[in-house]
C-alpha cells in the first residue's frame, strides 16, 4: 500500500502480493523497495494411535498413522464403543468430523465458514458436543454422527463457551466460560450455569479437560488472567470445590483409569503424572515433530490417540522488477 512517508496517510488502496505459500510471514523489503524477502509455513497434522501399556505408564512401539494429508486435524476424541474418533479440522476451515480407528469411513459433520473445534462424544455415543461461533461468539452445540439434528446447547453464556466435556453418566456438562472460569449444567433439567471457583487455585482461571471415571474429579489446566497462557495442570474435587495444583506447566491432561494418575501435555510431548505421589515421567516423544493440543485414551487404557504436528519453513525472495519468484 503507498503511503506519505512523512504522514503515514495511506496514498492508495492495499494491493495483494500473491505467493505460492498457505502461510507469509516476516516480509522485510530490501533497500530499494524492488524486493520482498519473507517466510513461508507449511505446518501439517495427522491423527496416529499408539499402544500404551497402563502399567508401567510408557508408549509400546511406533506410532501408526489414522490419517494422512496436508490439512492441519486436531482434538481427537474416542467413541464410547472405541471404533471411532472425532475430530477437528484447523486453518482457514474449521469443521468436525468422524473416522473409524483403522482410518477408514471419513465422514465430514460439519461443513461452514465458522470455527468449530474441540468435538466430545456423550457417552450414550447418539451425540457429539463442540464449540462454535455462528452467533458471532463460541457457543456449545450438538450434532449426531450422520451430521444430522445440529442443535445449540448455551445461550447467551457470560462469554465464550468452550471446551465442554460430558460426565460419565451424561447427566451434566462441563465448560469454560472464556477468561472467568468454568460451569457445571444439569443437561436433562432447566439450562441453569452454577459457576464454580476452585478453592485454592492461583490467580487465573481452571479449565477443565477431563472428567474422571468416578465423577467425583475434574483434571484441566490453569489459564493465566491476563494473557491466557496456561500455568500448569491441576485436579479440581466436584464435591469439596477442592484444588489441587501438579505441575507449573502443562496442558491437556486426562484420567487413567485408575483415577490417580494422569496423561498430559508438556511443550509437545506426553508427560504421566501420580497425583499422589507428584512423580511424572515421559510417555512419548515425537521430536522434531510435537503432540498437538490434546488427545485421547482407549477405555482399557492400553491405547492413545493423537494429532501429530509437523512444521516446514523455507525463504523466499519476490522480485518486484519482473513479477519472478526466486527461492
Amino acid at each position: 500500500m503507498r503511503i506519505n512517508e512523512r504522514s503515514g496517510k495511506a496514498l492508495a488502496t492495499p494491493e495483494p502480493v500473491t505467493t505460492p505459500s498457505p502461510y507469509t510471514g516476516h516480509p522485510s523489503f530490501s533497500q530499494g523497495a524492488r524486493k520482498i524477502a519473507y517466510v513461508e509455513l507449511i505446518r501439517k497434522s495427522n491423527l496416529y494411535s499408539i499402544a500404551f501399556d497402563p502399567v508401567r505408564g510408557k508408549a509400546v512401539g511406533q506410532p501408526q498413522p489414522v490419517t494422512q494429508g496436508l490439512r492441519e486435524l486436531a482434538d481427537p476424541d474416542l467413541s464410547p464403543d472405541g471404533k471411532w474418533l472425532a475430530f477437528a479440522s484447523r486453518g482457514k476451515q474449521e469443521n468436525i468430523f468422524i473416522i473409524r480407528t483403522d482410518g477408514t469411513g471419513l465422514r465430514q459433520l460439519t461443513d461452514n465458514a465458522y470455527r468449530e473445534r474441540a468435538p466430545r462424544w456423550s457417552p450414550d455415543g447418539k451425540r457429539i458436543a463442540f464449540q462454535c461461533n455462528r452467533t458471532g461468539k463460541f457457543e456449545i452445540w450438538t450434532v449426531n454422527p450422520d451430521g444430522s439434528e445440529l442443535h445449540q446447547l448455551t445461550y447467551e453464556s457470560r462469554g465464550s463457551a468452550l471446551a465442554c466435556l460430558w460426565s460419565e453418566d451424561g447427566t451434566r456438562l462441563a465448560y469454560v466460560i472464556h477468561g472467568l472460569g468454568f460451569v457445571l449444567t444439569d443437561v436433562k433439567g432447566p439450562w441453569k450455569e452454577h459457576p464454580l471457583e476452585p478453592t485454592g487455585a492461583p490467580g487465573g482461571w481452571f479449565a477443565p479437560m477431563d472428567w474422571s471415571r468416578d465423577g467425583r474429579k475434574l483434571a484441566g489446566h490453569l489459564r493465566r488472567s491476563a494473557d491466557g497462557l496456561s500455568t500448569g495442570i491441576g485436579t479440581y474435587s466436584v464435591e469439596s470445590r477442592d484444588f489441587q495444583r501438579l505441575t507449573e506447566s502443562g496442558t491437556f491432561p486426562i484420567w487413567l483409569n485408575d483415577g490417580r494418575r494422569l496423561l498430559f501435555n508438556s511443550a509437545g510431548a506426553i508427560r504421566l503424572i501420580d497425583t499422589g505421589s507428584g512423580a511424572a515421567h515421559d510417555v512419548l516423544s515425537v521430536a522434531p515433530s510435537e503432540v498437538y493440543l490434546g488427545f485421547a485414551i482407549s477405555r482399557d487404557n492400553r491405547q492413545i490417540y493423537f494429532s501429530l504436528l509437523s512444521s516446514d519453513a523455507d525463504l523466499w525472495l519476490i522480485n518486484l522488477n519482473n513479477g519472478d519468484d526466486t527461492k
